[in-house]
């Protein structure tokens, strides 16, 4: 059993087999979902989701492109539900020269954890292009249960953030020949009792599904990827990360 921690089964591109995506997804093994809402426009078809199917949850936020658009007064209220386990995705994104500036997606970072501590439930980070500012904000803000989604940063970026206390996402870009040995230094060195698996559906799906529509069915690629370079038991690796998935989410 693993379970994918991150993806968008809200996205319109599942909307015409959503039911086939998740059964498939079971089939391969993934037993539990996490379904991340990051605008507004989202929250009540990832609520939807989540509550119509047993093994899967939610977690809402605000997308730190959309940090100037969040409304913290509405997302305080739906961060109460039962099916939301976690916060997110937020965090810093500087990809784009259009993106919302520094200060207001730290502000908005900073929303996203005071709710998270009042509602008890860990926070989703994105970093993209943000390592600078992730450094100095990180270097003072750890009092909270986080894990950075996704992530593709070299070891001295992972062991900073491990330092304090987060959790670290590892998707598809993995599995890439670009990926490089920086990430496969990431993939072999993380303590494995900090690793949650992910799809990031349906983008960036593993080899052997590269240029495809990802899905969580094919979370068991990027599973058997890591712990092959791992050098662990596939089913003992599966075992530690779904354990990992379940007390940092509480599911």
């Amino acid at each position: 059993m693993i379970i994918d921690t991150h993806c968008h089964l809200n996205f319109s591109e599942f909307d015409a087999d959503r039911d086939a995506v998740i059964a498939r997804a079971r089939e391969n093994g993934v037993a539990k979902m996490i379904t991340i809402g990051c605008q507004k426009a989202d929250f009540e078809k990832t609520l939807a989701i989540a509550t119509k199917n047993d093994g899967i949850f939610a977690a809402v936020g605000f997308h730190p492109t959309d940090a100037d658009a969040a409304d913290f007064e509405i997302l305080d209220k739906i961060a109460a539900g039962k099916k939301v386990v976690g916060i997110g995705e937020t965090g810093l994104d500087f990809f784009r020269a259009e993106n919302p500036p520094e200060k207001t997606q730290i502000q908005s970072l900073e929303r996203h954890i005071f709710l998270a501590k009042k509602h008890k439930k860990p926070v989703v980070v994105h970093l993209r292009d943000a390592e600078k500012s992730a450094r100095a904000f990180f270097k003072n803000h750890f009092d909270f249960d986080f894990e950075v989604h996704c992530f593709s940063g070299d070891w001295n970026f992972a062991k900073f953030l491990l330092d304090r206390g987060a959790f670290l996402g590892f998707g598809g870009i993995f599995t890439f020949k670009n990926a490089g040995e920086k990430m496969r230094e990431v993939a072999k060195k993380c303590p494995a009792d900090r690793i949650l698996l992910e799809t990031d559906a349906p983008f960036l799906a593993p080899v052997p599904h590269r240029g495809r529509r990802n899905e969580p069915a094919f979370l068991k690629d990027t599973a058997a990827f890591l712990a092959e370079i791992r050098g662990e038991n596939f089913e003992r690796f599966c075992e530690m990360t779904t354990k990992n998935a379940e007390n940092f989410f509480g599911i």
